[in-house]
């Protein structure tokens, strides 16, 4: 998805990837990027993760944009719930 969005802009984009196991770390990396002012443009996230999930992350990352502690940063959250639920309803 993101790279065929990527080939449509016709736009060669130079990506540094930062890799989060949870939302804690995600938010760990935006909270240390920002301290050496580093811009961080977009975080890509999994709703089920286990210790702070996707939209737990967003709510605090949106709430952080809001006060103007941080400048604003494209979420994007995933999920394969909707997969499991299908699965489960085609195995009933």
């Amino acid at each position: 998805m993101i790279t065929a969005e990527l080939k449509s802009m016709n736009k060669y984009v130079d990506l540094k990837i930062i890799e989060a196991n949870d939302g804690l770390e995600s938010l760990l990396a935006l909270y240390l990027a920002n301290k050496m002012n580093i811009q961080i443009n977009a975080i890509i996230s999994d709703e089920t993760m286990p210790f702070i999930s996707g939209s737990q992350s967003s709510h605090i990352i949106y709430d952080l944009f809001s006060r103007g502690v941080i400048s604003k940063v494209n979420m994007f959250i995933s999920t394969a719930l909707h997969v499991v639920i299908q699965m489960v309803s085609i195995l009933k």
